[in-house]
């Protein structure tokens, strides 16, 4: 079924947001153009449709699922053509910060919007674990390997002295066994109990 925001989109570009991306381009590099567009013509409409499905795929694909990043020409695009603080500028960098971009090494080229750099650096800064709390997690995790090891080393213990346990039962119940084996043989060979200290 077709939504309204579906078919303004397939009206304007011809694609439906559902189509598969080209080997190594970013899915919404078009829609990036035509939100840069619909920004010129002062259009909103369009601009929230198109915001809010990318928003929406960008949720429905599971952190583990390869999500393109943003590549250089819609970078450029979105931040020559968007004024700052603009919702899909800070849809990018979210990507670029979340989800890692298709290719790191596009942060080296000089044709990135200083603009875009500058709000990834501060965007990773604020989205980064802090130190202390990874040296944090650390120490807990080394407290939980010890803790472990304890835990195995008490059991391997309790296996072994619990088959100690065993091993002394069975040669007491042999040494038993043993005992009233004779006893029954002594009974067995003079056919009379002998009942020390009486004659």
């Amino acid at each position: 079924m077709q939504t309204a925001a579906d078919a303004n989109v397939r009206l304007q570009t011809g694609l439906l947001f559902t189509k598969e991306p080209t080997e190594n381009s970013w899915e919404y590099s078009k829609l990036c153009k035509i939100y840069v567009l619909a920004e010129m013509l002062m259009d909103d409409r369009t601009k929230e449709i198109i915001l809010s499905e990318t928003i929406n795929k960008v949720e429905e694909t599971p952190p583990t699922e390869i999500l393109y990043g943003p590549d250089i020409p819609s970078i450029k695009d979105v931040y020559g053509g968007t004024p700052n603080g603009d919702p899909l500028r800070s849809l990018l960098v979210k990507l670029s910060t979340e989800r890692n971009l298709t290719d790191p090494s596009i942060l080296l080229s000089e044709e990135l919007p200083g603009d875009f750099l500058s709000e990834l650096s501060l965007s990773m800064m604020i989205n980064r674990v802090p130190r202390s709390q990874s040296d944090g997690l650390q120490v807990l995790l080394a407290q939980k390997d010890k803790d472990h090891k304890t835990l195995v080393t008490a059991k391997d213990k309790d296996m072994q002295g619990l088959k100690d346990q065993v091993g002394t039962l069975e040669d007491e119940l042999r040494s038993l066994k043993l005992k009233r084996g004779r006893n029954m043989g002594d009974v067995g060979r003079s056919g009379r109990v002998v009942v020390q200290g009486i004659r």
